[in-house]
């Protein structure tokens, strides 16, 4: 049922329209409210506490995924690696907080000499598979959170919005408690971090719960009726960007098996031992995260590996050099990338090729606008890169030692990170858009267009010629007018005056006579 004020879809059962506000009329009247049963606390406590009842039990249904995650995959390490013991607070701390970027950081007295100081430290790592179940939770913790709510609650962004204060707050408050090997969640970080990504997932959770799965169909819908072009064309970078994740996992199979065949000793000792229930257990949480090194390293973009920031000992040791940087293209400082690794780049070009080809194929009409719709398709390609950019990397970082402070870090190049997704995307996708022009012929077009412009130019710049005529037995110079070629009463573009239409746009306008 729709809303008659707004328009915007109602729940089943809804007495007022989550839109506006409204109260829902049916062909039979206004929907009746359910009758509420008697109570002993007043009318205001009771519909605060309805209020928040849902949205607590998603915020905790959100929690007890991300504990149960932890505890499976500690489990599964137990499992395959041997020495390894079973930490529920570790467990809960690295995979738990560090799924949502929140790093973990500890201190500890060190005595040398007689010189004692207190040596601060952090470790940060993401990884992507654990960030996907987390986002997957918080969307569930929304979607709980609608359907044991207020009926008038039901798909508002609100309900989302609570469960994802009340998560940031457990979150908060159990940094406080998880404690392992004099390490703990950092305290801040444990606050902002999953209230962001809670803020973004709860409420699709909550649309998901009244729309069903289609709950994004409404806001393109109202996208699409007034910027249609950019709906399509964002939806054609959608399809590239999807299609690059697949042949990313495609290389990422491929590298391994050559991998596997130029180590074949450690290959075979890998799927005889223990280690391959461990693999196998945890493949959903590793597996993206490989994935996505595969996709931002099939760009060119580097990865630093080494010490970070040392002063003092390290430093002196390594003559000031204490990283190696490597992409497929090449690395330094000893460091052996393999040659075969450079096909990889057939990955970002095949895939923008094909989305800029696709943008401009569906878009159809006018040159520019094709040109437009395959830069704009650019755009998801661009920012998902950017996004995993910043979550792949680890960093250990130190501080307070006697021989100075730093430590040790892998991830992207930051200025590689940000500019080579910028030449695969609108550069790229818009040569895809160049292809389909000149396979459908339309090339002619557009150097005919700018052989017309530039001899109308030349006509305006060159000097009326004199033609002879014969007045009273005189020869008498009489001025021609320069030939122009007109405008297009479509598009307004300049024409050729012998061309029946319009190049650009299509538009039949009147031969020049």
């Amino acid at each position: 049922m729709y809303c008659s004020a707004c328009g915007a879809l109602v729940g089943e059962g809804s007495a007022f329209c989550a839109g506006c506000g409204r109260p829902v009329t049916t062909a039979h009247g206004p929907v009746p409210l359910a009758p509420s049963s008697p109570r002993s606390v007043p009318p205001q406590v009771s519909a605060a506490a309805n209020g928040w009842y849902g949205a607590a039990i998603g915020a905790a249904a959100a929690l007890g995924i991300g504990i149960g995650l932890a505890i499976a995959a500690n489990l599964a390490i137990v499992l395959g690696v041997r020495g390894a013991g079973f930490s529920i607070a570790a467990a809960i701390g690295v995979l738990l907080y560090g799924s949502l970027g929140v790093s973990s950081v500890g201190s500890s007295g060190v005595s040398v000499d007689e010189f004692s100081t207190n040596v601060h430290y952090s470790i940060s790592l993401t990884l992507l598979g654990g960030f996907l179940v987390m986002l997957a939770a918080l969307a569930y913790a929304g979607w709980l959170g609608s359907r044991h709510g207020e009926p008038a609650d039901r798909g508002s962004v609100r309900t989302g919005i609570k469960a994802a204060v009340l998560f940031a707050a457990a979150m908060f408050l159990g940094s406080f408690v998880v404690s392992y090997v004099g390490m703990h969640p950092q305290h801040l970080e444990a606050l902002a971090f999953p209230l962001l990504f809670a803020l973004l997932a709860a409420p699709v959770g909550s649309r998901i719960e009244r729309d069903g799965p289609g709950f994004w169909r409404a806001p393109i819908h109202a996208l699409g009726s007034s910027r249609p072009e950019v709906v399509q064309a964002l939806g054609s970078g959608f399809d590239a960007l999807v299609r690059a994740l697949k042949w990313s996992a495609c290389g990422l199979l491929v590298a391994l098996g050559l991998l596997a065949v130029t180590h074949a000793h450690d290959a075979v000792q890998l799927v005889a031992g223990r280690q391959i229930f461990a693999l196998v257990l945890l493949l959903p949480l590793y597996l993206p995260h490989l994935v996505g090194l595969m996709f931002v390293a099939s760009q060119g973009i580097a990865f630093r590996v080494g010490l970070t920031g040392v002063a003092g000992l390290a430093d002196s040791l390594t003559g000031g050099h204490a990283h190696a940087t490597a992409s497929i293209f090449g690395a330094g400082r000893g460091v052996h990338v393999p040659f075969y690794f450079r096909a990889a780049v057939l990955i970002p070009l095949a895939t923008a090729l094909w989305g800029g080809h696709l943008a401009a194929r569906r878009r159809g009409g006018a040159i520019r606008d094709r040109l437009v719709a395959a830069a704009i398709a650019s755009t998801p390609f661009v920012l998902f890169t950017w996004i995993v950019s910043a979550l792949i990397g680890i960093s250990v970082d130190a501080g307070g030692a006697p021989v100075g402070s730093g430590g040790i870090g892998f991830g992207t190049v930051p200025g590689d990170a940000i500019l080579w997704p910028l030449l695969w995307g609108p550069v790229v996708f818009v040569g895809g858009a160049l292809l389909q022009i000149w396979r459908a012929g339309d090339l002619d077009a557009v150097s005919e267009s700018i052989r017309a412009r530039a001899e109308a130019v030349a006509a305006a710049a060159a000097p009326a010629q004199p033609a002879p005529a014969i007045a009273n037995g005189a020869p008498v110079l009489v001025e021609q007018p320069s030939p122009h070629p007109g405008f297009c009463t479509g598009c307004g573009a300049l024409r050729s005056p012998d061309k029946r239409f319009c190049t650009f746009c299509g538009h039949a306008n009147d031969a020049a006579r």
